[in-house]
């Protein structure tokens, strides 16, 4: 009988051993679910949220920079295609520049340029004031440094000098453009 009851309290404890880990794994059970609650709003509203921050953003750049680009006026725009086209360009090539440039060292620049002028007669006209052309245009190039005619900053400023140069020159026509057909610096 002593040990039916020894046998009869291991089992008992047994049992509660078992009821114990049990409710111990109810318990782990129930605040993994807790948490589980806790986070699974978080989850869903970071999941819900982050998509429409990309999509916000990429929206926005789209409008941005694709979408919201100045509307130029119809109007203007019309008119500057229609001057583009009644004033025609003719072209007059002028015979290459060789200078020595400015500076320390023996520099020199060889420019080969070609004037765009309004009109078709307008290399007509500036046929006639070439001796007046080219000085002008040499005594610029013979001021420039080495350093200021190498950079594309500096070549366009140089194309910018010698327009505005041959403009005050010129009448009955105008330059548009001028053009570097050849261009050595060394």
């Amino acid at each position: 009988m002593a040990q039916r009851k020894n046998t009869g309290k291991k089992k008992e404890e047994a049992t509660k051993g078992k009821r114990r880990k049990k409710k111990e794994e109810q318990k782990e059970q129930e605040v993994a679910e807790e948490k589980s609650e806790k986070r699974s709003p978080l989850k869903l509203i970071l999941f819900i949220l982050v998509p429409l921050l990309i999509l916000g953003g990429g929206g926005f750049a789209a409008w941005k920079f694709v979408l919201n680009k100045p509307k130029r006026d119809e109007k203007a725009a019309a008119k500057e295609e229609e001057k583009k086209k009644k004033i025609p360009l003719s072209y007059l090539s002028l015979d290459p520049f060789v200078v020595n440039l400015q500076g320390s060292g023996r520099r020199f620049l060889k420019v080969s340029i070609t004037l765009a002028l309004e009109g078709d007669k307008g290399a007509e006209v500036a046929q006639k004031e070439i001796p007046p052309i080219r000085n002008a245009i040499l005594l610029l190039l013979t001021n420039k440094r080495f350093e200021e005619v190498t950079t594309m900053e500096g070549k366009k400023q140089l194309q910018k000098e010698i327009l505005d140069r041959v403009n005050q020159l010129l009448e009955g026509t105008k330059v548009k453009e001028v053009y570097f057909t050849e261009f050595i610096a060394q």
